[in-house]
Formats: structure tokens, sequence, C-alpha cells
């Protein structure tokens, strides 16, 4: 019985030892991935076990960790200088870099490296092993190229690209992007202040605006949406700004939103600088002065004065009634269908015809507008199915619009096409319109 469980007492030590050995050969680079790697300074490169990045530069570090959580929709976050989330395009680059590092050459001796002094350390964290480096000073030849050290390794010269990436500031690696909802997740943005009073609130394919919420010009939330793109950090400063002189909000329909409050101009004078708070987080820098701007929009210019939303480009199919008449349009590749009053491809002299006065209808803007009801009775209506929208016009008959999907009213005579004029559409704007206009 003893001798058995001295048997089993030996296995049980030696199933102890072979763990421990495979955990540490683990982290070894195999025969195979020394040979795969060839010259490259790190003998083993497994990009899916690499969970941390730090680099110390200058005295700061940075500090970058891969994301476990699929729903955060993030490859890596920020531990540190700050905690949050980081341009995961420049950390690929420093690992690409990384990954790819070869030396040019060995170092002359009694060359001075730096290396006791190092620019830059850091240390790659992959798998159960860490690959830590440093980065001295400027080599003589080639030129821009530095001495480089993995630790258990001689020092050796490094190409210009391979030390640019390794002691970039660690302000580099952090998220420069400030609004981080993209437009399509956005439910509503409210501007206070100095820049405004603007309230967007979202409605389908568009946006509405206002007490009435009334429908904001394409032309006038593209302004906000090319400003809300260019929100990004010039600079990081140390502290939020001491004044405040307008609020920005953007947010989701659920979820933390995104606030912004704009200082005064930095030093640079075609920057502003910010605070943004998101999840309780802050955050200060200089962002472009043109992008602030854009969420000043003037009232004469937010009120949508056209029928539709959407662009003849989009327009899939189109109903227009006038009276008894019904014609019914539908786009067959390059020119259209005809679907009532009968069953027939338009011909190429129509489909210039239709589409011509398309143009004119859709660019059409109202002398005036209105959210208040009139009497006046219906005497036709036009419906568009369009790729994001279905949209549905009345027209009356003291030459008022109303546009169903948020109620205004438009002073946009439309006439009644000759009967004469087979295959044009039955209502066009007095006068033609503009032939389409930028919207």
């Amino acid at each position: 019985m003893i001798r058995e469980h001295g048997v089993t007492a030996a296995l049980v030590l030696v199933a102890a030892g072979l763990a421990v050995a495979l955990v540490v050969d683990r982290g070894r680079p195999t025969d195979t991935e020394r040979q795969l790697r060839g010259a490259r300074l790190i003998e083993a490169w497994r990009r899916e076990e690499i969970s941390a990045l730090e680099i110390e530069v200058a005295g700061r570090a940075m500090r970058v960790e891969r994301t476990r959580d699929p729903s955060a929709g993030r490859a890596w976050r920020m531990t540190a200088p700050v905690e949050g989330g980081c341009d995961a395009s420049v950390v690929d680059r420093t690992l690409a870099a990384l990954e790819n590092a070869r030396k040019l050459r060995d170092v002359t001796p009694g060359s001075p490296t730096g290396l006791e002094g190092p620019r830059a350390r850091g240390t790659l964290t992959m798998g159960g092993s860490r690959v830590r480096f440093l980065v001295g000073g400027p080599a003589p030849t080639p030129e821009g190229s530095a001495y480089f050290q993995i630790e258990g390794g001689p020092a050796v010269v490094v190409s210009r690209d391979l030390a640019t990436e390794v002691t970039k500031d660690p302000d580099a690696y952090r998220e420069h992007e400030l609004a981080t909802l993209l437009p399509k997740d956005v439910a509503r943005v409210t501007v206070t202040g100095a820049l405004g009073e603007l309230t967007l609130a979202r409605r389908g394919a568009g946006w509405v605006s206002g007490p009435d919420r009334i429908r904001v010009a394409r032309r006038a939330a593209d302004r906000v949406w090319h400003g809300y793109a260019d929100l990004r950090v010039e600079s990081f400063l140390p502290s939020p700004p001491a004044t405040e002189t307008s609020r920005i909000e953007i947010a989701p329909e659920r979820g933390d939103p995104v606030r912004i409050r704009v200082g005064s101009e930095c030093t640079d004078t075609t920057q502003v600088a910010v605070e943004r708070q998101l999840g309780g987080r802050g955050l200060a820098a200089c962002v472009p002065r043109g992008a602030i701007s854009a969420f000043t929009v003037p009232e004469a210019e937010r009120i949508d004065r056209r029928l539709f939303h959407a662009r003849p480009d989009e327009l899939i199919e189109i109903t227009l009634v006038s009276g008894a008449e019904r014609l019914e349009l539908a786009r067959k590749e390059v020119g259209f269908r005809m679907r009532a009053p009968t069953a027939r491809d338009l011909d190429a002299r129509e489909v210039d015809l239709v589409t011509l006065e398309l143009a004119g209808l859709f660019s059409a803007e109202a002398r005036a507008t209105s959210a208040k009801g009139r009497t006046s009775p219906e005497v036709g209506r036009i419906v568009v199915h369009a790729e994001a929208s279905d949209e549905t016009v009345v027209i009356h008959a003291d030459g008022w619009v109303r546009r169903e999907d948020d109620g205004a009213w438009l002073d946009l005579p439309l006439d009644r096409a000759a009967t004469e004029k087979a295959g044009l559409l039955p209502w066009s704007p007095r006068g033609g319109g503009d032939g389409g206009a930028a919207r």
C-alpha cells in the first residue's frame, strides 16, 4: 500500500512538472517560429495572443489593452495616461512596426548608443511572455535610424520608421474623435449659447426642429454633420476651458449623450478650446473652429422649403394625382416604366422630359411656410417612394401644398400640365422651378 501511494505521488509530481514545462514553453518561440520569422528581431509573433502594449517616452507612460468584449465595438482601450478609448489605427501601426522590426546593422564597438538612458522603453505582452525593448539615441547612419535593443539581445541599429513609431508621444494613441457616435445612431442634437439655439430631432430619414417640429432643410442638416465629422482633437489640453460660451449635446436613442462645453479660442486662433463629457469622463482639447461654427444654423436656413426630403436620384417610384387623372412611374435602369394610366416603358424623349420636370419639382422652394392649417379643398397629391423615405404632399386649390410627414404648409403653387402633353407630369411648379439647385 505504501509503495502504491509512493508511485501515485511520483506520478502527480511528474504531471505537475510537465504542466509547468508546458506553460513555460508556451511563451517561448518554437524552432518553426524562429525559422519563419527569419531575421526579424522579435522571434515569435502571435498576434491573437497580444493583450497589452506599454511604451514610456520622456517619462510619460502609455498603456493599451485588448478589449475582449465584442459588444464594446472596440479592439483596444487605453488605461494610461488616461482611461478610455484609444485610436486603434495608431496601435495597429505600432504593432506592425514591431512585428516587422529588423536590424539594419550591428552596433560599432564603442559607439554611444544612449541605451543606458533610453528615449523610450516598452513592453509587449503576448500570451505568457513579455517582450521588453529599449530605444536609444539616433544612429549616425542611415538618416533617422536609432539604436534599439530587445531584452536579452544585443544592441542594433533600426530604421527611422520603427524608431518613429515606438517613440511617439503617448497622446498620439488617445482617441481623437470627440463625437464617437455614428450619424445614423444620433437621435437628437441640441445647441445653446453664443452659437445660437438649435434643436434637431430625428424623424425617419430626416430631421425636424422647433416646437412645431418642422422638417429641417437637408443642406442645413448636412452642414451640421460636416461639422460633426470634423470634431477631431488637434491638441489635448491639461484642463477644461475656464469659460463656457456655448454647449452642444449629441444624444443617441439609448445610452450616454456626448456633451461638449465650448470655451474661448486656443493659442492657435483657428482652434477653439472645448471639454467633452461622455459617460462621466472628461476630455479637454483644441478642435477646429470651423467644426464648432458649423453648429450655427440661422433659422431662415433651417426650415425645409422643398416638397420632398429625397433627391430625384434617390427616387424609386412616384404617383401623381390630379383630379381623376393618375400617373404612376417607376425607375427602370436609366429610364422609367409607366404603370398607370397604361403599362409601358417611356421612350428616350419622354425620359428626358420626365427627368427635367422631376428636377424642377424636387428643387422648387416655397415662398413661405406655415404650420397652421388651411381650408382650401384638395385638388391633387404626389406620393414619392425613395431609397430612404416615403413622402406624400397634398395640393390645395389656393396654391398651398401640405407635406404629410411634418404637417407643414408651403406657399408653392403647382400648375396642372396641359392634358395634351402626354407623358409629362400632371403637376409642375409655377415658373418651372430652379431646375435642380443644390440642396
